[in-house]
C-alpha cells in the first residue's frame, strides 16, 4: 500500500511541473516581429568605397555607407543605402536627413548632430559606395569626345588620353564644369599650355559627373568685313574660309593692304582674289593660326581733280561705288558752265615707265567705255571752255602726275 502510494505521489509531482512549465510558456510574451531597421548593429563588411574628391556633392541615386562606431558597430550593411529621389536618408534613430546637395563631411556632421540628442560623443563615417554618374563627359576640340568611365584617381591629362588628345583646333583653355555642394554649377578653368608644359597644378582631379570642355582656338577679324569679331579656328583656318565666315569684305574694304597680325609679326594679304570670286587662290589658302587677327583696313585710295572743278583736290574712291571717272568728278563739283566734260584728261603713273595720258569724252554724248575705272594716285585734269593751249597743259599735268606719284610713294 504504501508503495503504491509512493507511486501515485510521484506521477503527481511530475504532472504538475509539466503543467507549470506549458502554462508559463504559454503566458510569456512573444518577441516582436523584426522590421527592416534603416541601420543595424552588424559586424558585416561594406564594399570598398569610391576614393571622390572630399568636395564631390551627394545627390539622388548615389549608394552611401553610414558606420556609427561602437561594439558592434551600427551600419547601412553591405549593401549601403541609396539616396531617395527626395534627397532624404534615415539612419539609427534619425529620420530624414538631408544628403543630396552635401558633401560627405557635411552630411557627416548633420547624422553626428541629430545622434548627440540620444547618445553622448557619437563617432559618424559617411563613404561614397556607388553612383550612377560613375563617367567624366568630354566635349569640344578633343578627338574623340563623349564619356569615359570614372574611375578613383582619375585627373584631366589621362582624361584627354581617353579622348585621344586635342585636336588641331583646340584652344589654350579648358574648363570643367562641376556641380557644387550648393547645387550651383561651379567652373574649374584649366591652362592646357601649362598642363602640357608639365604644370602638375593644372592637372585637377576629377569627380563622378565632372564635364571638361576644351575650348576651341580662336582667330578674330575685324575692319571692313560685314560681320567683324570672333571666329573658331576650326570653321575659319584659312583667310578665304575667314572673310567669308565674316559675310565677306565691304565696299571700302582695301583688298591690297590687309595683313594677319601674328604676334609681333604682320603677314600681308592680298583680298583681290574675294571679289574676283576665287576661293581657291594661294592668299585665300593662307592657313591661320589660334590668336592670330585678320585686319582688314578702310580703303585709302585717292584721285587727284584739278582745272575747272568747284573743289580741286584729291577724292576718295571705293571699289565698286565712286570709282569712276563721272562719280569723281560729282564729288569734286565738275558741273558748271565753264567745265568742258568732253576734254577731261586723265593721267596714271605707269610703274617704271612715264606716267599714261589719256583723253576722255565724259560729255553727254560721249562713250561709255570713256568713263573709266580710276586708280589710286590717278590724276584727272578738266578743262574749261575757253581754255586752248592743251599741250601746255599736258606738260603741267605731267609734272603733276609725277609730283603725286612722288607723294604717295612717301606716303603711310
Amino acid at each position: 500500500m504504501n508503495r503504491n502510494l509512493r507511486s501515485l505521489l510521484t506521477l503527481f509531482a511530475l504532472a504538475t511541473v509539466f503543467v507549470t512549465r506549458t502554462a508559463l510558456a504559454q503566458a510569456a510574451p512573444s518577441a516582436p516581429a523584426a522590421s527592416p531597421p534603416a541601420a543595424r548593429a552588424v559586424q558585416t563588411p561594406t564594399p570598398s568605397p569610391i576614393l571622390a574628391a572630399p568636395d564631390y556633392v551627394l545627390r539622388p541615386g548615389d549608394t552611401i555607407s553610414i558606420t556609427m562606431a561602437g561594439d558592434p558597430p551600427v551600419t547601412t550593411g553591405e549593401e549601403g543605402l541609396t539616396i531617395p529621389e527626395d534627397g532624404k536618408v534615415s539612419f539609427y534613430i534619425m529620420r530624414g536627413v538631408q544628403a543630396a546637395g552635401r558633401t560627405r563631411d557635411q552630411l557627416e556632421e548633420a547624422l553626428i548632430a541629430g545622434a548627440k540628442r540620444h547618445i553622448r560623443d557619437p563617432s559618424i563615417t559617411v563613404n561614397l559606395l556607388k553612383t550612377p554618374y560613375a563617367y567624366v563627359s568630354i566635349s569640344g576640340s578633343v578627338q574623340k569626345p563623349g564619356e569615359i568611365p570614372f574611375r578613383p584617381g582619375l585627373t584631366v591629362v589621362e582624361a584627354l588620353s581617353s579622348a585621344e588628345g586635342l585636336t588641331p583646333g583646340a584652344g589654350k583653355n579648358a574648363l570643367i564644369h562641376r556641380k557644387g555642394a550648393d547645387g550651383k554649377a561651379q567652373f574649374h578653368p584649366v591652362d592646357l599650355i601649362k598642363l602640357y608644359s608639365g604644370d602638375i597644378s593644372q592637372d585637377l582631379a576629377l569627380q563622378p559627373g565632372d564635364k571638361i570642355i576644351v575650348n576651341d582656338a580662336l582667330i578674330y577679324v575685324n575692319g571692313m568685313v560685314r560681320s567683324p569679331g570672333m571666329l573658331t579656328l576650326r570653321v575659319a583656318d584659312t583667310v578665304g574660309k575667314a572673310v567669308a565666315a565674316s559675310g565677306g569684305v565691304t565696299d571700302k574694304a582695301d583688298l591690297q593692304n590687309a595683313f594677319i597680325r601674328r604676334g609681333d609679326a604682320s603677314i600681308p594679304v592680298d583680298l583681290r582674289q574675294v571679289v574676283a570670286g576665287n576661293g581657291s587662290g594661294p592668299e585665300l589658302t593662307v592657313p591661320l593660326q589660334a590668336g592670330d587677327i585678320l585686319n582688314v583696313p578702310t580703303l585709302q585710295s585717292r584721285v587727284l581733280v584739278i582745272g575747272a572743278v568747284g573743289s580741286s583736290g584729291p577724292v576718295l574712291i571705293s571699289p565698286k561705288m565712286n570709282d569712276k571717272a563721272l562719280d569723281v568728278l560729282a564729288q569734286a563739283g565738275a558741273v558748271s558752265s565753264t567745265s568742258d566734260l568732253t576734254k577731261v584728261v586723265l593721267i596714271r603713273n605707269v610703274e617704271g615707265n612715264d606716267p599714261m595720258k589719256e583723253e576722255l569724252n565724259l560729255g553727254p554724248k560721249g562713250p561709255v567705255s570713256d568713263n573709266v575705272i580710276l586708280q589710286n594716285g590717278d590724276v584727272l585734269y578738266v578743262f574749261t571752255k575757253r581754255e586752248k593751249d592743251r599741250n601746255q597743259f599736258l606738260l603741267t599735268a605731267t609734272v603733276i602726275g609725277s609730283l603725286v606719284n612722288m607723294l604717295r610713294t612717301i606716303s603711310p
